[in-house]
């Protein structure tokens, strides 16, 4: 095996580079892909300049189409070495259509066709042709020529007399320097075999950048924008414009915390906190959901009541079919002397997420003669607990945080005034939408 050709642009080596070898070097920076594997890039339409030599009726249909401007590279496909060929087109060219068959259709390709010497024939050009097939019952295409870039096919039907836009079908291949981005609406760019496998496509009108995986072209989203909608309180959701992939946070709302009377001389009373609203997350796809969704966001739960009362229990939250539970509210105990404790709410359960998770239950409370400890409400953002030492002193339990956080129970000791628990923290549903 030998290098077959001379290095490209070397100043002093008195070297002549062939046309063959010079269309090597720049086939090396197209688009990666070879034709049937020759050293001829697999070639294609330059997807900006001109008017991309699209295909189109004339003006007034008639029995012949119209070749708009554009640059191209057409692989060589008589040599192993050929390379790729540059052709450019400044204008409109009409191109005529064969006379139908009478009562058989037939199928056309438009063409842009290199004829070299060098390997066949006489002629040294470059042509925008058209190229017939065979009328049939069930006609196919013909063919490509030699060193060609098919642009579009021409459906023939029988007996026509001109051809539309609806008899023309693109067949257009896009074209960019090796690891280059082609720019393309995604109306274009999901024609029939138009891009290699690995090569990435931004589609100006949705402002979503793909990754060809064959060459269908089947594609994977590469998510450029995140969305995020993040909600306190009820509402709607509404699907962003090109969204792919939905990722939905729900949490419930947190239980309260107990409330407490007013204990005997000598003697406390104490609650426990509130549970946690539960836990679900689900990713969703997007095509799955309506262009709007109802959201329900559980309020936190009330406040255990001062003179002694069990705390609320914490609103549900939902996004479709996820759904979580609020947080049991803490219960109370009554004054006494010995030592007893009494317990929190418990947390919240979900349901239908990718992950469901249950809250943390309240902190119990605790007490004797001496000292009363009020439970903290579960979770990250629960209430804190109460601790009291001294005679006659009232704390109310503190309210519930960072949602979903239960609420803490109070704790009065020795004829302190009665104390309400702390209220549960609401809920929430954050949802990220992915284009």
């Amino acid at each position: 095996m030998t290098v077959f050709t001379q290095p490209g642009w070397l100043q002093n080596a008195g070297s002549v580079h062939s046309a063959e070898q010079l269309r090597n070097y720049a086939g090396a920076m197209f688009i990666a892909g070879s034709s049937g594997g020759t050293f001829a890039s697999r070639g294609g339409v330059h997807p900006h300049l001109g008017n991309k030599l699209q295909v189109t009726q004339t003006g007034a249909p008639s029995m012949a189409i119209l070749i708009r401007s554009g640059l191209c590279a057409v692989p060589g496909s008589e040599g192993a070495q050929q390379g790729t060929y540059g052709v450019g087109n400044d204008g409109d060219v009409t191109v005529a259509i064969s006379a139908a068959h009478a009562t058989l259709a037939r199928i056309d390709i438009a063409v842009v066709r290199v004829r070299d010497s060098a390997y066949s024939g006489a002629l040294n050009n470059a042509t925008l042709e058209v190229v017939a097939g065979t009328p049939a019952g069930s006609p196919v295409a013909p063919s490509a020529p030699a060193n060609s870039l098919t642009l579009a096919t021409i459906q023939v039907n029988a007996a026509a007399t001109s051809i539309t836009n609806a008899n023309i079908t693109d067949s257009r291949r896009w074209m960019a320097g090796v690891g280059g981005v082609v720019r393309a609406l995604s109306t274009v760019v999901f024609g029939s075999n138009q891009f290699d496998s690995g090569q990435p496509v931004y589609e100006t009108d949705t402002g979503r950048l793909k990754i060809t995986t064959d060459s269908v072209p089947n594609f994977k989203t590469v998510f450029t924008d995140i969305n995020v909608q993040s909600f306190a309180s009820s509402g709607t959701w509404n699907k962003p414009a090109g969204a792919e992939k939905v990722y939905a946070i729900v949490i419930g709302g947190g239980g309260g915390g107990g409330g407490v009377a007013v204990p005997t001389a000598g003697q406390n009373t104490k609650a426990g906190g509130g549970g946690e609203g539960g836990r679900a997350e689900k990713m969703f796809s997007a095509s799955a959901l309506t262009a709007t969704e109802a959201v329900t966001v559980g309020a936190g739960g009330t406040a255990g009541a001062s003179g002694g009362g069990v705390g609320g229990t914490g609103g549900t939250s939902s996004f479709d079919s996820v759904s979580a539970l609020g947080g049991g509210g803490g219960n109370f105990a009554s004054t006494g002397a010995a030592a007893f404790g009494v317990i929190g709410g418990v947390g919240g359960t979900s349901s239908g997420g990718d992950w469901n998770f249950t809250g943390a239950p309240g902190g119990s409370g605790w007490g004797d003669a001496g000292l009363c400890i009020s439970g903290p409400g579960g979770g990250h953002g629960g209430g804190i607990g109460r601790a009291q030492t001294s005679n006659g002193v009232s704390q109310a339990g503190a309210s519930g945080g960072q949602y979903g956080g239960g609420g803490g129970g109070a704790a009065v000791s020795s004829a302190g005034a009665a104390a309400a628990g702390g209220a549960g923290g609401g809920g929430v549903v954050i949802v990220y939408s992915w284009r």
